[in-house]
């Protein structure tokens, strides 16, 4: 039986990699290195593309990759899964029968820091990621998972789609290998190793009018104009966090991290430590809401490096401020919602109770946390200010 042949000129060995992909399971196999595990597992997703015609004429990007368990971030293993990927779509390109685009890695950077995607199953906001692609039609992403000696590596080609009614991304294409770690480099080895996912004890708190009991701030709770409120944060680990409060008028304000408040110093600055308590803006000020009613929400942002995209939109809108120029103010406050358009996977569950230090009284409240929190993952809490 005839078969079609998808490659010009192939050499001897690949053929026979490529006999050994298609026919053989994957399941139970011994690990591979990782050189040759990536060229097979990206050769069998192009095959796999082109016997379903979609590969012609399409733009294909290539993704950081994800804990399968966690869904956390290992940047130093994503970025070498990225980057190792694409050089291979590179390099098979010129023998392929179908001609296909790659979306440069030094293009894609940016939208890595600035956009972690779910990779469960293939799902997550596709129409928010389509817009950042600059619509590519194929994007490839994966899960991996760790064990003592190898991780398994699953790669998936998703064809994104967007509009009403679509589902978002469909899977076309999937292969799973286990690779050793014996070539890995020592920053790979460390990041998967510490790839546990944070978790942050977190309360947002409020005092009607700064006077008289601590409340605590849940979803879709009533503020007043004139309420004071404070948020309190300690990681379980050193991380970097950013913190904002998006108000009903669209107005973006960062409040952590933050130099100054009110005139007083304040010195909140990345990256935090775990085990400390912060208390924002500082335990001796506070937050007070203005005039300006409607739906208000804070989105709160962990990432295990200095996410320079973020801060750089951040500056960019502080500097258009200062100018009063009120197209860069749009521009760079779009840019900054379009990263805060995901919510993360992240629960806040009760913990235990705790005690907050307000203006030289002391309270005690149930403790909230966020467990569980994805690398550059998004957890927003929406509350109504009349």
């Amino acid at each position: 039986m005839k078969s079609n042949v998808i490659f010009h000129r192939l050499p001897a060995i690949t053929l026979v990699m490529t006999a050994i992909l298609i026919f053989c399971p994957l399941s139970g196999r011994a690990s591979e290195d990782f050189e040759s595990a990536i060229s097979g597992a990206t050769l069998s997703i192009l095959e796999k593309l082109t016997y379903a015609e979609k590969l012609q004429g399409k733009k294909l990007a290539v993704l950081g990759f994800a804990d399968a368990s966690t869904n956390a971030g290992c940047k130093d293993l994503s970025l070498l899964l990225a980057n190792r990927i694409t050089s291979e779509l590179d390099r098979y390109r010129p023998i392929s029968k179908s001609k296909y685009q790659i979306m440069s890695r030094h293009n894609l950077d940016a939208i890595e820091t600035e956009y972690l995607i779910s990779r469960k199953e293939g799902t997550g906001d596709f129409d928010v990621f389509t817009d950042l692609l600059g619509k590519s039609d194929i994007l490839i992403t994966g899960t991996w998972q760790d064990a003592e000696d190898s991780f398994d590596l699953t790669i998936r080609a998703l064809e994104i789609r967007s509009g009403e009614g679509e589902d978002g991304a469909r899977i076309l294409a999937s292969i799973s290998k286990t690779i050793s770690k014996s070539r890995l480099a020592k920053n790979v080895l460390m990041c998967l190793d510490d790839n546990e996912p944070t978790t942050f004890q977190i309360n947002y708190v409020y005092r009607p009018g700064g006077v008289g009991e601590l409340r605590p701030i849940r979803e879709n709770e009533v503020l007043n104009s004139g309420d004071h409120y404070k948020i309190i944060v300690t990681p379980d680990k050193d991380c970097y966090v950013y913190l904002f409060q998006v108000d009903s008028s669209g107005q973006i304000f960062q409040l952590f991290p933050m130099k100054n408040f009110g005139g007083v110093q304040v010195n909140n600055f990345n990256p935090v430590k775990g085990g400390e308590t912060y208390t924002l803006p500082s335990p001796k000020k506070a937050f007070k809401l203005d005039w300006q009613v409607g739906l208000e929400r804070f989105y709160f942002i962990v990432s295990k490096e200095e996410n320079r995209a973020i801060e750089e939109l951040y500056n960019d809108l502080l500097s258009a401020r200062k100018r009063d120029a009120d197209l860069q103010i749009a521009t760079a406050q779009e840019k900054l919602k379009t990263l805060f358009k995901r919510r993360g996977p992240a629960e806040i569950v009760d913990d235990q109770p705790v005690q907050i230090s307000w203006e030289g009284n002391l309270f005690s409240t149930m403790g909230k946390r966020l467990a569980d929190i994805c690398d550059d993952c998004v957890y927003v809490l929406e509350f109504e200010h009349r």
